[in-house]
């Protein structure tokens, strides 16, 4: 029976069993497929037990709301700061959320939470192109000619990306702001931020002008 498909017609009592069956083969009788598919339908709810009840989530408002940055990939220093606390609280609200839940980990504190369906904020972007093919090369030339379009259009925001993680995204920020890269330099002539996308994270980075283009703009 394990290999049924309705492995819960094991629980069955005989007479009960033999009445299901008898019904499947009557609901087969229909003039048409569609027909058919409805009253198997029907027999199949009429006999299947009720599903089991949803739990009932244990964690607090707060918890939930931390639970969910993390399932969404931040960090516990990014969570704090999305939630306006301390680390130290939140790490204190960690540790309290996975004894409501028989955990000690992160990881399985998130798998709970999102298999029992207790996390309505959860983002989980669509799946995208594959990424195995973009390598450093790929990334180099999107950030050469997203610093050229910025700079024919300086003010103008241009998005970059998509990236699958927030870190990633968080580390092209630093890399524009900052000048790491030849494209973006001299440092400060780019302003940059991330930001959700439907595949993930953008970044949004605009081009400001060198320092003395901005002292010319504060003279004139």
């Amino acid at each position: 029976m394990a290999d049924s498909v309705f492995p819960w017609t094991a629980d069955l009592a005989p007479e009960r069993l033999s009445a299901f069956v008898d019904d499947l083969w009557g609901a087969t009788a229909a003039e048409n497929e569609h027909d058919a598919l409805a009253a198997l339908d029907k027999v199949v709810a009429q006999y299947a037990p009720a599903p089991a009840p949803k739990p009932e989530c244990p964690l607090t408002e707060r918890q939930v709301e931390l639970i969910t940055h993390l399932a969404n990939g931040l960090t516990y220093g990014q969570a704090a700061e999305a939630m306006g606390s301390s680390l130290d609280t939140i790490k204190r609200h960690a540790e309290n959320a996975y004894v409501r839940l028989g955990v000690s980990t992160k990881a399985p504190a998130i798998a709970l939470a999102v298999h029992h369906q207790w996390l309505p904020g959860l983002h989980v972007p669509p799946l995208g192109p594959s990424k195995t093919n973009l390598g450093p090369a790929h990334w180099d030339a999107v950030h050469a000619k997203a610093a050229a379009d910025m700079r024919a259009t300086p003010g103008a925001e241009v998005a970059i990306g998509p990236y699958v993680s927030h870190t990633g995204a968080t580390t092209v920020v630093g890399v524009i702001n900052k000048g790491l890269r030849t494209h973006f330099q001299p440092a400060g002539s780019f302003e940059a931020r991330r930001v959700r996308s439907d595949l993930g994270w953008d970044v949004v980075a605009r081009f400001v002008g060198t320092a003395q283009d901005q002292e010319g703009r504060a003279d004139a």
